[in-house]
């Protein structure tokens, strides 16, 4: 079975989306195979856009896509092209370390790059 990870703004949102997504997935592609998980509740885009890395490297170990959904309806939320290219040139950036987690400890392993969705999909779907 598939995983989905959403990231979501508000309260609001962590009801509504996994059932929005699970509604498109069922009606619009006849999909019923993929887990969503529960989803991360990060805030409004210049909280997530401080705190990106970080924010990114946890969502990592859920070792499943993610789906960041923002509206960017905030007051400092002003570009949103250029905010939104922002945030894809910081998700391409290779990260120095990669957290690896044995029993309830992190250790940090040699540098890695992270994948988009697109090559998380390739790699998961061809192992």
């Amino acid at each position: 079975m598939s995983r989905l990870l959403p990231i979501v703004e508000g309260y609001g949102d962590l009801a509504a989306v996994p059932l929005l997504i699970r509604r498109v997935l069922h009606e619009l592609h006849g999909r019923c195979d993929v887990d969503v998980l529960p989803p991360q509740r990060r805030g409004e885009w210049p909280r997530v856009k401080q705190d990106f890395a970080r924010f990114f490297l946890s969502a990592r170990l859920e070792n499943a896509p993610i789906l960041w959904v923002l509206d960017f309806d905030c007051a400092d939320c002003i570009d949103v092209d250029a905010e939104r290219n922002w945030a894809l040139a910081e998700a391409a950036k290779p990260i120095v370390s990669k957290i690896r987690k044995r029993g309830s400890r992190a250790f940090l392993d040699a540098p890695m790059r992270l994948q988009t969705p697109m090559e998380h999909n390739k790699e998961t779907t061809h192992a």
